[in-house]
């Protein structure tokens, strides 16, 4: 065996999982622990990926083992996804697949709070890599930055659900 060879501990976790997750994914048996399954192999895998983005060898290898490599990060994160897609009608996952508002509400949230994120951080490390700013200011400016996006994010959505909730009741009292 070559030194340094083999399968990542977090390759081995995201493939566990996830076979847990197609196991338990028939509708007879434990649907729930299959999202939840699929869900920490999807936390895993992105936690992987962002270590390359953010050249931080600790989040995708652990100290003297083998790490994911990016390319399987992606791919156990899309296998999670495609996982978690697969079953809509029960779980965490109903919720954000609903019609209602609660599933809107996700949908709308979601994919900035896992982006938005990544890509204020990505730059504040570029920031202090180039000597821009010092750790302490970055740091505060990143909070600042994020608290805003969120602040904006939560005002845009509670204004589309409020107008939908306006539509709703014009047409019942239309109705009436």
């Amino acid at each position: 065996r070559v030194a340094g060879s083999g399968i990542s501990s977090f390759t081995a976790a995201c493939a566990i999982l996830l076979s847990a997750a197609a196991l338990f994914g028939d509708e007879r048996r434990r649907p729930a622990l299959a999202q939840y399954a699929a869900g920490l192999a999807l936390a895993i895998g992105l936690l992987c990926f962002y270590g390359f983005i953010f050249q931080m060898s600790a989040l995708y290898g652990l100290k003297g083992s083998v790490g994911m490599a990016i390319h399987t990060a992606i791919a156990m994160s899309l296998l999670a996804i495609g996982m978690l897609a697969s079953r809509t009608r029960i779980g965490f996952m109903a919720t954000i697949t609903a019609d209602g508002p609660g599933g809107r509400l996700t949908r709308w949230m979601l994919p900035v709070l896992l982006i938005f994120p990544v890509l204020v951080g990505w730059v504040y490390l570029r920031m202090l890599d180039t000597q821009y700013l010092d750790a302490a200011f970055g740091l505060v400016l990143f909070m600042i930055i994020n608290q805003i996006a969120f602040i904006g994010l939560i005002v845009v959505v509670a204004g589309a659900i409020e107008r939908t909730e306006m539509t709703n009741q014009r047409r019942a009292a239309e109705l009436s």
